[in-house]
């Protein structure tokens, strides 16, 4: 079900203002949703997904009156835009891999968002989970889930995946009306994210991100050695 579409269920309401519930949503996350009248898009930007690339590399540049959701000018559009003909969508990615992303930014990082933090991933993840994460690091960690659902249901019509981003980019710049080729911003370089786990790590990560490992189908896979050519 998409709400923007139906409305909210069991209601009968059909009208985005009639959607209260969902409507507050939005707003918790205000900071990650971008909004245009003029091309009838709502992005919710999801950390480590390629975001920077898709918002500030392919929207903002293109599309003159994408604003966030935490301005005055998105919030008046989220009043006025006819929803039951928006395009909404978000980019998703394994949360076993996104958190290993989110390590390898902030491991060197020597400011302020790193202050007491754990240079190691495992005290990383465990500080997250037992709410000791610095605001910084906690908001790249913070559960994808949100993003996308709304009381278990999504509240976007597209839902991309990290693991086949030009893809998916693909389709949503064709029904947004773009000709734009995604570059990646802020890509980290590491091994196969299964190499710096323990069953420790791979266990939290299901608990913390349960939800929308669930929804998505997304399960901790190892990468198998390279086999020599005479075995």
């Amino acid at each position: 079900m998409v709400y923007f579409i139906t409305g909210e269920p069991g209601t009968g309401k059909t009208s985005f203002e009639e959607c209260r519930g969902l409507q507050w949503h939005l707003r918790t996350i205000r900071r990650s949703i971008y909004i245009s009248a003029d091309r009838n898009i709502l992005y919710s930007k999801i950390t480590k997904t390629a975001g920077t690339s898709i918002c500030r590399m392919a929207l903002e540049p293109n599309i003159p009156d994408l604003y966030p959701l935490s301005g005055l000018q998105g919030q008046r559009v989220l009043r006025t835009v006819p929803y039951k003909d928006l395009f909404s969508f978000a980019f998703v990615r394994n949360p076993w891999d996104r958190a290993i992303s989110t390590y390898f930014m902030f491991k060197d990082d020597r400011s302020r968002m790193m202050r007491g933090m754990p240079r190691d991933f495992p005290g990383m993840i465990e500080a997250y989970a037992a709410g000791k994460a610095t605001a910084g690091v906690a908001r790249h960690l913070a559960p994808q889930a949100p993003h996308f659902l709304y009381k278990g249901e999504p509240f976007v019509e597209f839902i991309g995946r990290f693991e086949r981003l030009h893809e998916d980019w693909a389709h949503v710049a064709g029904r947004i009306g773009l000709d734009v080729e995604l570059p990646h911003a802020n890509a980290t370089k590491h091994d196969h994210y299964s190499t710096y786990y323990t069953q420790r790590e791979i266990d939290i990560v299901r608990e913390l991100y349960a939800e929308e490992i669930e929804y998505l189908g997304y399960e901790f896979e190892y990468k198998l050695p390279k086999l020599d050519g005479n075995s």
